[in-house]
C-alpha cells in the first residue's frame, strides 16, 4: 500500500509553473525525491527470494537519479542486502522503500508483502510389499491320521490350517484332524476353542473331542461344519498330569474332495477358584419399579414401561443417520456405588423379537457423563436367552444408572421389542488366574507389516469376532468371517514408520466380494485414538482406486498403523464372508 504525503503533493501542484518552487518570499525550495516503479502488494512462497527493488526507481530535481540510494526494510523486520532477502515465515509484511536526497529530504513508500506456504514436494514414500511371505507358518503339531483307504495332508496357506482331504475314505473318522502333543495338568480348567470350517456348500458334520493317550473322549462335542468359521469350544478340567493328550477333529466319510480348515486354536488355561457376591437383584416386582426406568439422553424413538413384572422396552423407530446408531436406549437406576478398578458381572434374562446389537455401561443418573464407570458389549440373540457379562470400572460412580444403547437397526425390521428380568449384578471379589495360548496359522503379526484384531482375541475371552489376513503376490486379502459384536471387533492394521514434519497421502486400490463401507484412520502405533487422518470408503465388487491426505503433519518420527475397520455390508441382513482386496498400496510424503 503507497502512502502519498499530501503536503508534497499539494506543494508539487502549485508549482507547475516554475523551474523551482519557492517559498512565502520568493526563495527557491528544494523537491523531495520521488520513487516510482515498486508495486503496491506482492506475494511470494516462504523460502523464496524476494527482490524488493526490481524496477524500482528514485530521483529528483535538484540531485538526478537517486536509485542507488533507495533503502529497503520491512515489518516484521527482516534483513535486506542489496535489496533482497528471502522469508522464510508465512505471513504479511509491510515493505518499506526510502529514498534521502543531498538536502536531506526523506521520501519513504509502503508496499504489502504477502509470504505463502511453499509448495510441498511429494514423493513416493513407501510401497507395501503383498508378495507372497517367506514366513514359516508353525502348525503347532497339528497332523492328520487316516484310514479306511482315505487320502489327505496338512496345509498352511490363505491364513489357515487345513486338512485338504482327496479321499475321505468310508466313514467319518477315516480323516483325523490332530495335535497329539496336548499337555494338561491336574486339577486345571481347559477352555480349548477351534476356528473352524470347511469348504463345502453343504453342512459337513464332524466330531470334536480331547482324548487321553488311549483314545478316550474326555470331553466331546460335534459341530455342521459350512464354508464360515465358527466356534467349538471344548472345556474339561484335568484328572491327571499328562503330555500326549490329543485334540481331534474325526471328518472325513466321502463327500469328495474338500478341505476342513481352521482359522486358529485358542487355549484357555484357569486355576484357583472365583469368588462373587450378588450385590442387586431386579425382578422388577415391586410397585414403584417404574420409577427406576429413565429416558436415555437424545432418544426420540424407545418407550419403556414395567409390564407383568419385567422391563419392556420398545424400539419405534431407527435414526436415519448411521453415525446416529447408539441414539436408542434406556437407563435403570441400581442405587448402586461402583468401586474403582474392580470387576462386576451384569446377569439377565433377556427376550428379543429381532437379534439386537447393544452397549451396556454405567454412568451418572444425567446420564451424560462422558467418563463411564465401566462398559460391555455385545448382540442380545433373538429369543429368550439369559446372558452374562464382565466388565472392570475404570472410575468410582455413585448411585450408578445401567444405560443400554441399542444400535444398528436390525435387517428386515423398523422396530424392535426387548424385555428384561432377573437383573443381577455380581461384584467379584477374586478371580481364577487365567492364561491363554492362541496359535494363528498366518505369517503375519505386529512385528511383520501387517496384523488383524477381532473380537475373540480380546483378553475378556469373547466368543465374538473372527478373521485374518493373507496375501497372495499381488494383493493383501482381510476376511472377515464374523463380523462379532462391536465395530471394532474385526480390524486389520498396515504398519508404517513415518517421518517427522510431513504430512503423507495414502492411496490404494480395492475390491470387495460384496459392497461395502469401511472406516479407516492413521493412528500412532499403540497409541491412544488420537488419528492424524481419516478416511471412510465405499468399496464394491469391482477395483477402484482411493486416495486420502492426512488432516495433520507428522510432527515426530513415530511409527503408525493405517486400521481398517467398522467394515459393513451395503445389503441390509448380509451376514456371509467378507473378503477386501488391497493392491498398489503407496503412500507419498509430502514435504
Amino acid at each position: 500500500m503507497k502512502k502519498i504525503i499530501t503536503a508534497v503533493l499539494a506543494l508539487a501542484l502549485g508549482c507547475t509553473a516554475f523551474a523551482a518552487c519557492t517559498d512565502d518570499t520568493g526563495n527557491e525550495t528544494n523537491e523531495k525525491p520521488v520513487i516510482t516503479g515498486f508495486q503496491d502488494t506482492y506475494t511470494v512462497q516462504a523460502g523464496e527470494e524476494f527482490d524488493a527493488l526490481e524496477g524500482v526507481t528514485a530521483s529528483d530535481k535538484e540531485d538526478g537519479d537517486l536509485t542507488d540510494k533507495i533503502t529497503v526494510s520491512s515489518m516484521p523486520e527482516v534483513t535486506f542486502t542489496d535489496g533482497k532477502a528471502t522469508f522464510e515465515q508465512t505471513g504479511t509484511y509491510e515493505i518499506i522503500f526510502g529514498v534521502t536526497d543531498s538536502a536531506n529530504q526523506l521520501t519513504e513508500e509502503f508496499a504489502t508483502l504477502t509470504v505463502t506456504k511453499a509448495d510441498a514436494e511429494e514423493t513416493l514414500y513407501h510401497t507395501f510389499d503383498f508378495s507372497v511371505s517367506t514366513a514359516e507358518v508353525d502348525r503347532d503339531g497339528w497332523d492328520v491320521a487316516l484310514a479306511g483307504g482315505a487320502a489327505a495332508e496338512v496345509k498352511t496357506e490363505r491364513g489357515l490350517l487345513s486338512a485338504e482331504i482327496t479321499n475321505g475314505g468310508t466313514i467319518n473318522g477315516d480323516v483325523i484332524l490332530q495335535k497329539t502333543d496336548f499337555a494338561v495338568e491336574e486339577g486345571v480348567t481347559y477352555d480349548v476353542r477351534l476356528y473352524i470350517g470347511a469348504t463345502l456348500t453343504e453342512a459337513k458334520y464332524v466330531d470334536t473331542a480331547v482324548q487321553n493317550a488311549a483314545g478316550a473322549n474326555i470331553i466331546y462335542q460335534g459341530a455342521n461344519l459350512t464354508d464360515s468359521i465358527q466356534i467349538v469350544s471344548l472345556k474339561l478340567k484335568a484328572t491327571e498330569d499328562a503330555s500326549d493328550y490329543k485334540i481331534v477333529v474325526h471328518c472325513g466319510g466321502g463327500a469328495g474332495e474338500y478341505s476342513v480348515y481352521m482359522e486358529k486354536v485358542e487355549i484357555y488355561k484357569s486355576s484357583g477358584v472365583e469368588s462373587t457376591t450378588e450385590i442387586l437383584s431386579q425382578n422388577f416386582d415391586g410397585a414403584d419399579a417404574s420409577g427406576l426406568l429413565q429416558k436415555y439422553p437424545y432418544d426420540q424413538g424407545t418407550e419403556f414401561s414395567v409390564t407383568d413384572g419385567a422391563m419392556q422396552v420398545n424400539i419405534l423407530s431407527y435414526p436415519e443417520a448411521v453415525g446416529n446408531i447408539w441414539e436408542r436406549g434406556v437407563m435403570l437406576s441400581t442405587g448402586l456405588d461402583l468401586e474403582e478398578s474392580t470387576s462386576y458381572r451384569f446377569i439377565a434374562d433377556v427376550t428379543a423379537q429381532t437379534a439386537q446389537e447393544f452397549v451396556g455401561k454405567f454412568v451418572a443418573s444425567s446420564g451424560e457423563d462422558a467418563t463411564e464407570s465401566g462398559r460391555f458389549q455385545g448382540t442380545f440373540e433373538q429369543g429368550t436367552h439369559t446372558v452374562t457379562y464382565d466388565f472392570t470400572t475404570g472410575a468410582a460412580r455413585e448411585d450408578a444408572y445401567l444405560a443400554f444403547q441399542l444400535g444398528f437397526q436390525p435387517a428386515g425390521t423398523a422396530s424392535n421389542a426387548l424385555t428384561f428380568d432377573n437383573v443381577r449384578i455380581l461384584k467379584i471379589t477374586s478371580v481364577a488366574d487365567v492364561e491363554k495360548d492362541m496359535v494363528r496359522f498366518m505369517p503375519y503379526n505386529s512385528d511383520t507389516g501387517y496384523d488383524v484384531f477381532n473380537g475373540s482375541d480380546d483378553a475378556s475371552g469373547k466368543l465374538d469376532g473372527t478373521g485374518r489376513i493373507y496375501t497372495d503376490g499381488e494383493a493383501m486379502h482381510f476376511i472377515i468371517s464374523n463380523k462379532g459384536g462391536a465395530d471394532y471387533y474385526n480390524k486389520m492394521m498396515f504398519y508404517i514408520d513415518l517421518e517427522e514434519l510431513a504430512n503423507y497421502r495414502f492411496s490404494f486400490k480395492a475390491k470387495a466380494n460384496v459392497d461395502l463401507s469401511c472406516f479407516m484412520f492413521v493412528n500412532v502405533k499403540g497409541g491412544s485414538y488420537s488419528p492424524i487422518g481419516t478416511y471412510g470408503a465405499n468399496i464394491t465388487t469391482q477395483e477402484q482406486e482411493f486416495t486420502f491426505t492426512a488432516e495433520q503433519m507428522v510432527m515426530l518420527d513415530n511409527s503408525y498403523e493405517i486400521t481398517v475397520q467398522n467394515v459393513v455390508p451395503s445389503e441390509a441382513g448380509y451376514n456371509g464372508m467378507i473378503e477386501i482386496e488391497f493392491y498398489d498400496f503407496e503412500v507419498y510424503k509430502i514435504a
